[in-house]
This record gives C-alpha cells, sequence and structure tokens, in this order.
C-alpha cells in the first residue's frame, strides 16, 4: 500500500498509459494488453478506482517504489491513443521523458516483453498515433506480446481473445511487467531493459 501522507502531498511526477478500447466487449482482446498491464499494476500496488472525469483518460493515482505515479487508461480507441495521452501531459504537467506507453506486440511471443527508450510504432496504430500528437518516438514503452497472426486479418487478430494457454503466459508477462516497472523507478530504464529485455 502507498503512503498516503505522501500522496495527498504530491502530484503524479511519471505517468504509465496502457493502451487498450475501452467497453466490455473489448476486455478480453489481444490490443486491451496495455490496459491489463495498468489494472495489474493498480491491484497489486493498492491503486484506488480509475476516475472516469475525464473524456480522454481515466486515470488512478498511486505510489509504486517510492514514486507518485499515474496509471492511465486512454477513452479513446487505440487507434487514437495519441489524444488521451496528450490529455495526461498536460493534465499533470510532466515531460514526455516522464512517460511510459504499455502496448501488445502481435510480433512477440505470448509471455514475451521488451523495453525501448524509444522507436517507431512497429505497425501499431495506438503508437503510430502517439508519435503523429507528440511529434517525437522518444518517449519509452513496454510491449507485451500476444502472438503472431497465423491466419485471417490483422484486425480480427487483435480484437480476439487469447486461447487459454496464451492467456497464461501473457499473465506471467504482467507479473514481469510490474517488476520491470518498479526496477526502472528504483535504478533506470537502461537497469530495467538489461535486466527484463
Amino acid at each position: 500500500m502507498f503512503n498516503l501522507d505522501q500522496l495527498n502531498s504530491s502530484i503524479p511526477t511519471y505517468i504509465i498509459f496502457g493502451l487498450g478500447n475501452p467497453g466490455p466487449e473489448y476486455k478480453n482482446t489481444r490490443h486491451n494488453a496495455g490496459f491489463w498491464c495498468v489494472e495489474f499494476l493498480a491491484e497489486k500496488y493498492g491503486f484506488p478506482a480509475f476516475s472516469r472525469n475525464n473524456k480522454n483518460v481515466m486515470i488512478s493515482t498511486g505510489i509504486i517504489a517510492g514514486t507518485v505515479v499515474a496509471l492511465a487508461k486512454p477513452r479513446t480507441f487505440v487507434n487514437n491513443s495519441g489524444h488521451a495521452i496528450e490529455t495526461g501531459l498536460k493534465k499533470f504537467h510532466v515531460g514526455i521523458d516522464d512517460i511510459l506507453i504499455v502496448s501488445d506486440d502481435i510480433t512477440l511471443p505470448p509471455g514475451k516483453i521488451r523495453l525501448r527508450k524509444q522507436g517507431g510504432s512497429g505497425g501499431h496504430n495506438g503508437l503510430k498515433s502517439i508519435i503523429d500528437i507528440l511529434g517525437s518516438n522518444e518517449f519509452a514503452r513496454i510491449r507485451i506480446g500476444v502472438g503472431d497472426v497465423e491466419e485471417g486479418s490483422l484486425v480480427d487478430h487483435v480484437l480476439s481473445p487469447l486461447p487459454k494457454e496464451s492467456a497464461k503466459l501473457v499473465n506471467k508477462a504482467l507479473v514481469e511487467s510490474a517488476a520491470a516497472i518498479e526496477l526502472l523507478f528504483l535504478e533506470g530504464l537502461s537497469a530495467a531493459m538489461n535486466t527484463y529485455n
């Protein structure tokens, strides 16, 4: 649990955005791996319920490894994630160096994660939207593997649920992502990358 005195006297200095699509029909689909991650973090570290006060982003604020953090779930769809990220940056007056984006990745097998300091969209429309809106690709990100497309369309793939065995692997990836994020706050992004990539 977080220290309430520290939380009440501070505003977030870091934002973790988990990408996903709002609405119950998308809750268990591959594209929502970012949502799964921030929801896991909120439960693990005892964050309060996500606020719905803003039309673009839902926020929950708490403490991870001594850092006051805002966990954010865009209320825009994945393809328009950049607008939610822009809203969060303005709300908390933080810069691009103080955010972490968590997204799904179809090029990684289920259960694998990758941390990067910067990079392109890799064909992910949510990351593309963020790069376009922010005018930069120099933001940290964690990609959570959800498996390659075996047949059918890409859209059908990312908007479909994970098979049972893959879901178990992704749940392990959420635990690993949380450990990587904690190390990021304790020792920096390079240490987290060296340990978990």
